[in-house]
């Protein structure tokens, strides 16, 4: 899954590739700022999942749930999509 800002880039990149060319001095200001506010976003979503009864997921074996903190959350529903997106 997909932040919306990591969604974003993704459709930007696909419908305007020069927009995200790290090559270039605009490029690069670009990818710059969307990731400063990649930043924000994660630590945005880490602390809804903190203070909400989100945090609470059914365990493997789905016979009971467990507590599972904003850090963790974002790490199993964000990034391991994005490190294989990324790059």
């Amino acid at each position: 899954m997909k932040t919306p800002i990591q969604q974003l880039m993704t459709e930007l990149n696909e419908l305007h590739p020069n927009l995200l060319n790290v090559h270039t001095h605009g490029g690069r200001e670009f990818v710059n700022t969307v990731h400063k506010y990649l930043a924000v976003e994660r630590e945005h979503l880490i602390n809804a999942v903190d203070k909400t009864i989100a945090g609470i997921k059914l365990d493997e074996d789905k016979s009971g749930f467990i507590a599972q903190d904003g850090q963790g959350y974002y790490k199993e529903t964000y990034e391991s999509d994005t490190t294989t997106n990324q790059g």
